[in-house]
């Protein structure tokens, strides 16, 4: 079945990190002094009068808790002798468990008051834990497996940990479960012995006889189909002179399982056998029973699905009847669907029909048709946003979704309709036609656009797209500033036909934490309307990839190459059609577009060719919120002719720091970037605010 905080300031992050770092549990931390006793303490919110005699004020909470749980649990609206003893019971159980063990409770009936008398004791603590016979295993990881049933109850942030047998008991089990997994499958372990000191302190000590460490001999597979025997051995060679472990040789069983199943054999299985060698050796035999394989004979659908809903789970899965089931594949069709957004949620179950036979049911709710959804926001450089936008995904009931938008930025206005076919002629090609209108003001000039557009896209895998387009506009473009070299045509036509080709690797597109991304977009186009005929190729290439290093850090690399390439000087391509560099998504020391060559009043003017490559390297400090460190490196070719490999003249450096709050649509991202060859009348730096990251 297929189913689909403020941000912190680094000045406020040091200031309470050693209040943090008190505040972590220690190997022989000091228990904290022993509470006095109160005096009469009456259990707040009891049915039953109950009084405390004896009670500490740490302990009073939680013993409050216990009364009153149990007057709850029997209804008892009066004191009586057998509540009496049943809560002098629990409250003993709740101190024990609190590490105080030589506690005792005492009851009695003072009128219609039921008077619980305590005598606590000392609170015990752990404090040391040794192991003897430890076959050289982590020993803060032993001591961390014998005390978690007792952390998960008190918490990880408790800065003692109260002695109570019964969980270093549990706690014995687990160390005993991580000694078997390092490979010593004759172990075995004492029950702990405890050493209570007057001061409230106790020393666990652990007797280990761990036997002889045994590793992982010869792997073989056998039984597996053909196609898959060469993969197979691979992967489970990879278990061969590991330490022995049990679960780690299940979780590959069950791998092969799954694999042998995703491949068409449905009801295959995998058992396996073990035997023992020579120097502590385990030999290892898989075997596989893969039995028929299965073939998709048709496809079955809820009959409450819509029209288009149908048609778009039928188109997806078409290709599928007849040939052998392949899970891979299934799941790429199931995507695809699902991105699509008129399912709600949507649930395939294969059924086996008959020999070598399979049928795909298919249930699930479809999504609102119609959503009207607002937006806002802020960057640098478009300033305030603020954007509505309408959304059919079943228009006329056929499956197409139809979307027109409105969003007005600090720079301008742009609108759009879009209508989308997502499976056009039923086959695996989605079309699109939109529409678009567009004014956009920055420094020294306007440009007014409307611009139309066809696309024909395809998910060939289930990581890699691609999309095939042409597009026309209009253009106008005004200035009281800038000469006509410095702004080329104010009035022209485009026409353009493009490639591109996406790869998508990231566990996240946008909120990665690891993965590789790649994107190329090659177009080609030509200027009209103008005094010169002017023929254009544009290339753009991006590469990213994101790496943890570990739970808490996360490192990065990106790069970025543009270009526009032509049959005229630079001065005759439109202001709007060069390249750029500099912003969130360029060298950071610059604001956006700003490095480069400028006109006289200060407007960029672009270039032939940009590059810029980046790395990052982030910490985790507090949940979703990240401190980021980066570097960039690029450039721009202002009058030279542009070209398809990048160009590493006059290369601008810049290091900054940022903070990065992941949101689910992307990361809220403030970036500042330092200059750190600046040439004269540069900026120091730059402040970037956005969303999304850099590359």
């Amino acid at each position: 079945m297929m189913n689909r905080d403020h941000p912190l300031s680094l000045q406020c992050f040091w200031l309470w990190l050693p209040l943090l770092l008190c505040a972590l549990p220690l190997s022989g931390a000091q228990p904290k002094p022993q509470s006095q006793p109160l005096g009469d303490h009456v259990v707040k919110n009891a049915a039953v009068p109950v009084i405390l005699r004896g009670v500490s004020a740490e302990m009073t909470t939680s013993t409050d808790q216990v009364v009153v749980l149990q007057i709850d649990l029997v209804s008892d609206t009066e004191a009586s002798a057998p509540l009496a003893d049943d809560l002098a019971f629990f409250v003993r159980r709740n101190y024990l468990e609190e590490g105080y063990l030589r506690a005792d409770v005492e009851w009695k009936l003072e009128g219609k008051n039921v008077v619980l008398v305590i005598h606590e004791g000392i609170r015990q603590h752990v404090d040391k834990t040794s192991f003897v016979g430890n076959p050289n295993l982590d020993v803060e990881e032993l001591r961390g497996y014998l005390l978690r049933p007792t952390r998960e109850r008190v918490g990880k942030f408790s800065s003692t940990i109260p002695y109570v047998q019964r969980e270093i008991n549990e706690g014995r089990l687990l160390v005993l479960r991580y000694v078997l997994s390092q490979g010593y499958a004759d172990a075995r372990i004492d029950p702990p012995l405890p050493d209570h000191h007057a001061d409230g302190t106790t020393n666990v000590n652990v007797t280990i006889h761990p036997g002889l460490q045994w590793h992982v001999g010869t792997v073989q597979v056998a039984g597996v189909p053909a196609l898959m025997a060469e993969t197979t051995q691979a992967q489970a060679l990879t278990l061969q002179g590991q330490p022995l472990n049990e679960a780690r040789i299940e979780n590959m069983r069950r791998q092969i399982e799954g694999q042998i199943q995703a491949r068409g054999y449905f009801i295959g299985k995998v058992s396996y056998t073990t035997s023992r060698a020579p120097g502590q050796l385990l030999n290892i035999q898989f075997t596989a029973t893969p039995g028929s394989l299965y073939s998709v004979s048709d496809i079955h659908l809820d009959p409450k699905f819509s029209r288009g809903a149908t048609r778009l789970v039928r188109t997806s899965f078409r290709s599928s009847v007849g040939r052998a089931y392949d899970s891979q594949r299934m799941e790429n069709y199931y995507n695809r669907i699902i991105d699509i957004g008129i399912f709600e949620h949507l649930e395939m179950e294969p059924q086996v029909t008959g020999d070598g036979q399979l049928s795909l049911n298919f249930t699930g709710e479809e999504a609102k048709r119609v959503t009207v959804a607002l937006s806002g926001g802020y960057d640098t450089f478009q300033g305030p946003i603020l954007g509505v936008e309408y959304r059919n995904v079943n228009w006329m009931d056929s499956g197409n979704t139809l979307t027109a938008n409105l969003l007005g930025t600090g720079l301008g206005f742009q609108a759009g309709v879009q209508w989308r076919n997502p499976a056009i002629f039923d086959s695996p090609y989605a079309l699109s036609l939109g529409v678009k209108p567009e004014t956009f003001t920055f420094e020294g000039y306007t440009r007014e656009t409307l611009a139309v557009r066809a696309a024909v896209s395809r998910d060939i895998t289930k990581r890699l797209s691609t999309e095939v387009y042409v597009e026309g506009s209009t253009n106008k473009v005004k200035s009281d500033t800038l000469t006509e070299d410095e702004i080329g045509p104010k009035k022209y036509d485009v026409s353009l036909a493009g490639l591109s080709l996406v790869y998508e690797g990231r566990d996240n597109p946008v909120s990665p934490r690891k993965g590789f991304s790649s994107r190329a977009t090659v177009e080609s186009g030509r200027v009209s309307g103008t005094t010169k005929s002017l023929q254009y190729t544009h290339t753009d290439f991006a590469v990213s990839y994101y790496q943890p290093i570990s739970t808490k850090w996360r490192a990065a690399v990106g790069a970025h190459f543009a270009s526009v390439i032509s049959n005229e000087e630079i001065d005759d391509i439109p202001i709007e059609l060069r390249v750029y560099n500099g912003g969130a998504k360029g060298v950071r020391s610059f604001g956006e577009r700003e490095l480069g060559p400028k006109a006289r009043d200060g407007t960029p003017l672009g270039g032939t060719q940009s590059q810029v490559v980046s790395g990052e390297i982030a910490y985790e400090i507090a949940t979703n919120l990240e401190l980021a460190g980066f570097v960039d490196a690029g450039s721009l070719q202002g009058r030279e002719k542009g070209s398809v490999l990048p160009s590493f003249d006059d290369i601008h450096y810049a290091a900054g720091l940022g903070l990065r709050y992941r949101l689910p649509f992307g990361p809220l991202r403030v970036d500042y970037g330092v200059n750190l060859n600046r040439h004269e009348g540069e900026p120091i730096g730059a402040l970037h605010i956005g969303f999304g990251f850099a590359f």
